[in-house]
């Protein structure tokens, strides 16, 4: 005889796992993606509006150095400049549903650092009007 208290653990788990999305409209509600730098760490992270999903990337390819994680974000250090544009596909983990859009990330090189050092040869050219 199965106790009381298990079955309704049992069954409460079985209609956890049947919720469909039904009240909803599933779609991807990350409209854009912000840009990112040569070197530097990035993270985006996707969202959905009513329910969670799968992700994969169905056309094209991110950017050298990030990866789509199956949590649903993108993460990495990118290695190449550039604009980079992807097709990704969403799908809800109860409905079934899906959901595609197209998303671009815009990658720049890194700032190029100005030195605010002067040689000694200079501070004297500067500081004299003649050369050492």
């Amino acid at each position: 005889m199965i106790k009381p208290l298990l079955f309704f653990a049992a069954l409460f788990i079985f209609l956890q796992g049947s919720v469909s999305c039904s009240n909803c409209n599933f779609t991807v509600i990350t409209e854009s993606l912000g840009g990112g730098t040569v070197g530097e760490e990035y993270s985006q992270i996707f969202a959905t509006d009513c329910e969670n999903a799968t992700w994969e990337i169905i056309s094209d390819e991110l950017p050298p150095g990030l990866e789509l994680v199956v949590t649903g974000s993108i993460e990495g250090v990118p290695e190449e400049s550039g604009s980079f544009s992807f097709m990704l596909k969403a799908t809800g983990v109860n409905s079934g549903d899906t959901f595609t859009r197209v998303y671009s990330i815009t990658i720049s090189e890194p700032a190029e650092e100005t030195s605010d050092t002067t040689t000694e040869e200079e501070s004297v050219e500067a500081t004299t009007g003649s050369s050492a």
